[in-house]
């Protein structure tokens, strides 16, 4: 397999970020053990597991929905849309209150106080002379705009069912995103700029639906959800110290095929994180990731040390894992559990992710300089200190103890690799996962991973555009205040 698969078999198989095998190790065979009958019955579900999310794990909708959302995006004109931002802000003027942290209710004076410390560093004299803040209801300030993109123009409208922003290529082809508010103000506030030294506040509803439409028909759509986590809580958040759930689903619609994406975040006081992410085709949950209670932190001095600083330099996944880490700084996780077809379950803990996350990028630097056991096995042998896995089935009530074992990629390229390996009841010894699958296993999961690559290329593709064209959007925006 490619370099470029590496990661994405870390991610399958164990979810932890650590299976990695990708081909049976036949440099190393493993004489039999004298009882596997739980181990055969696992290998014999595992194979349909395998055939089933092989036919199903495309990502097809996915992929020709960000490619559409890349397309919208690469339209949008910063420049007509600078010659707009004061049409823009005098129709968000409705939605503009003018505050002061004294007029707020006593929990939320506290509550925007410490925001505003956290946001903007301000000190106790800086808020005691603060002259006021603006706080902007999403729903009256742009829940009804329109920005239509086309041909290098930008044109705005207050008249649309929801906040719209249509933009048209070269071609004539149209994408329409639409984000539809109400009129509730039953989500949260937070603090997000600084306009003339004021802080600005955007107040939220709990729930914002999301449609995307092409020349192809609705291509995506959803709702994202985001609220306190106690309703008595003052709705003034800091997302690094405050309680609050975020929770969303979004729809891909193509050609009939409906692929389904659910998210669940949450976040408490005590900076404990609970995640969860679900992929499903057509109803059928296909594979499933969630981590509880991800606790613990690490200090600026840890985060900014140049051994996790160096993620950066490990390629597109582990810088963005870096700039994760920075954000919430989770140190370790309770419980981890990886689902893959409803049925083969992955269940373990995390003591470092961090650590865990600079032993599998110094593995992968090693890729391809046919490395010895010894150089390979430090790294492994690391990963089992930090993680521990169990695996179990549903369907057939299975369960055996995961370990990583260092072993030979393949004869062609002799890379050293660490090995999921299982021992199952009765057994002596944990045995590699990979080594007795067979030839119809191993196209499957080639397969599988491989369906990663393209829908990588395509999000991160996004991504670049998104942070190049909003970059340019907010100087913009900035520049025409700092004129003022």
């Amino acid at each position: 397999m490619k370099k470029k698969h590496f990661l994405m078999s870390t991610l399958m198989f164990c979810g932890l970020g650590l299976f990695t095998a990708c081909t049976a190790d036949k440099d190393n065979p493993v004489e039999p053990q004298p009882n596997e009958t739980d181990r055969v019955i696992f290998e014999q579900q595992f194979s349909k597991d395998l055939q089933d999310v092989a036919d199903e794990f495309r990502f097809e909708s996915a992929m020709k929905a960000t490619a559409s959302l890349k397309e919208f995006i690469d339209v949008l004109d910063e420049k007509a849309f600078s010659q707009q931002v004061l049409t823009v802000l005098g129709n968000m003027v409705g939605g503009l209150q003018a505050s002061t942290l004294a007029s707020l209710p006593q929990a939320d004076q506290a509550a925007a106080a410490a925001c505003l410390k956290e946001r903007f560093g301000m000190t106790d004299e800086e808020l005691q002379a603060l002259p006021g803040f603006f706080l902007v209801d999403a729903y009256k300030s742009i829940g009804k705009m329109k920005l239509a993109f086309n041909q290098g123009q930008c044109t705005v409208t207050n008249d649309a069912d929801a906040f719209t922003i249509v933009s048209t290529n070269a071609q004539g082809e149209t994408h329409t995103l639409a984000l539809t508010f109400n009129d509730e103000r039953d989500g949260v506030c937070f603090f997000v700029a600084r306009l003339s030294n004021l802080p600005v506040a955007i107040q939220l509803p709990k729930s914002i639906g999301i449609t995307m439409t092409t020349a192809r028909g609705q291509v995506l759509n959803g709702t994202v959800n985001l609220t306190t986590i106690d309703p008595n809580q003052s709705q003034f958040i800091n997302f690094k110290k405050s309680g609050w759930v975020g929770d969303g689903q979004l729809a891909f619609n193509v050609n009939d095929r409906q692929e389904t994406l659910d998210l669940y975040v949450k976040h408490t006081e005590q900076r404990a994180f609970d995640l969860k992410v679900a992929f499903d085709v057509n109803g059928k949950e296909l594979a499933r990731v969630e981590c509880n209670d991800m606790h613990d932190e690490y200090t600026d001095e840890e985060i900014n040390s140049d051994e996790f600083k160096g993620l950066r330099e490990m390629g597109p996944f582990f810088a963005a894992s870096y700039e994760m880490l920075k954000a919430l700084k989770g140190k370790s996780v309770d419980n981890v559990v990886i689902s893959i077809n409803d049925n083969m379950v992955i269940g373990g803990k995390i003591d470092d992710i961090a650590k865990s996350l600079v032993a599998l990028g110094n593995i992968r630097k090693l890729q391809g300089t046919q490395p010895s056991r010894e150089a390979v096995d430090k790294y492994t042998q690391e990963l089992n200190s930090l993680i521990h896995f169990v695996v179990s089935q549903k369907n057939t009530g299975v369960y055996a103890e995961g370990k990583l074992v260092t072993g030979l990629r393949d004869k062609q390229n002799g890379d050293y690799q660490p090995l999921v390996a299982l021992q199952f009841d009765g057994e002596t010894e944990a045995l590699p996962m990979f080594d007795r699958m067979s030839e119809a296993d191993m196209a499957n999961y080639q397969k599988i991973i491989t369906s990663f690559t393209p829908i990588g290329k395509e999000v991160s593709g996004m991504i670049d555009v998104a942070k190049q064209k909003f970059a340019a959007i907010a100087t913009a925006v900035n520049g025409y205040f700092s004129s003022l």
